[in-house]
Parts: C-alpha cells; structure tokens; sequence
C-alpha cells in the first residue's frame, strides 16, 4: 500500500497595511490605527513594511469593526 503525500505547500498570502486598506475600501490611516490601537503585530518584515497573514488581516478587520461601533474612525 503507497501512500502519497503532496509536496506542495498551500499558497500563504500576506498583506501590507495597504493592500488591507484597498481590500477593505478605507484609507491606509485608518488601517494603521487600528493595528496601533489594538497591538495588532505583524507576521513577517520585509525591510520596512510590515506583512499581515489571514489571521492578521481578520484581526484588522474586527478591530475596525469594534472602532466604527463606537464612533472613533
């Protein structure tokens, strides 16, 4: 009996607090204070910018939505 294993990794996507920002229709600041607001760290560096995996990006995500309810964006 052969088992076969993939080899293949699955895709990982990462984001900057731009891409967020155009994924989500807002401006990039209000991206940024959310992810201050609420120590939302990154995933990965590259040089300067900061790189948010699926994980991160639903944490922006939410941390928007707990901000819009309370009237502060």
């Amino acid at each position: 009996m052969s088992t076969t294993t993939s080899s293949r990794q699955p895709k990982r996507t990462l984001w900057t607090v731009g891409d967020i920002a155009r994924e989500l229709g807002i401006p990039e600041h209000s991206v940024d204070y959310a992810i201050r607001k609420y120590h939302i760290g990154e995933s990965q560096r590259a040089g300067i910018l900061r790189l948010y995996d699926a994980d991160g990006f639903d944490a922006v995500r939410m941390a928007l939505r707990r901000i819009e309810r309370r009237g502060n964006l």
